[in-house]
């Protein structure tokens, strides 16, 4: 068993990991969503026309494809990194859980005609999204540490 420095260096890996992962998993379902999404819109019709070629959900697939990548460039950024801190590796959870909570919602939104979401992939989507962005700490719980970190490098 651990004891001491060496219990608190475990007890901070296994929370490093926690993080990493919850923001791995979210990036992940984020990139499945947009996926589905994509093609439900090229392959449901309206006007004779395939909803992709609607410029406005052009656009709100675009908006989420550029959030997606720049969260995802940054977790493979942080995965290079041997030694990443408690407060980096929880900015990069809030940053992954956020994006994919604006991917599930849009995700809802841009399958309007499919009924009851609650019988559609989009609802559990949302519902992970939901979940991850509350285990580990939530983005407010994120953003009070990186504020005080600051701080205390200021002093």
């Amino acid at each position: 068993m651990a004891q001491g420095d060496a219990a608190c260096a475990l007890a901070d890996r296994i929370e490093a990991l926690r993080l990493f992962c919850l923001a791995g998993d979210s990036l992940g379902g984020a990139e499945a969503a947009l996926a589905m999404t994509v093609a439900y819109l090229e392959t449901r019709q309206q006007f004779d026309r395939p909803l992709a070629l609607f410029q406005a959900l052009k656009h709100r697939v675009a908006d989420m494809r550029t959030q997606l990548t720049a969260a995802d460039a940054l977790f493979w950024s942080r995965a290079q990194q041997a030694d990443v801190d408690i407060i980096a590796l929880g900015a990069l959870k809030a940053l992954a859980c956020a994006v994919y909570r604006l991917v599930a919602e849009e995700a809802i939104q841009l399958h309007g005609g499919i009924g009851l979401t609650m019988e559609h992939p989009c609802h559990l989507f949302l519902k992970r999204a939901m979940l991850n962005g509350a285990l580990g700490g939530d983005a407010d719980h994120w953003d009070e540490q990186t504020g005080r970190a600051a701080l205390a490098a200021a002093v």
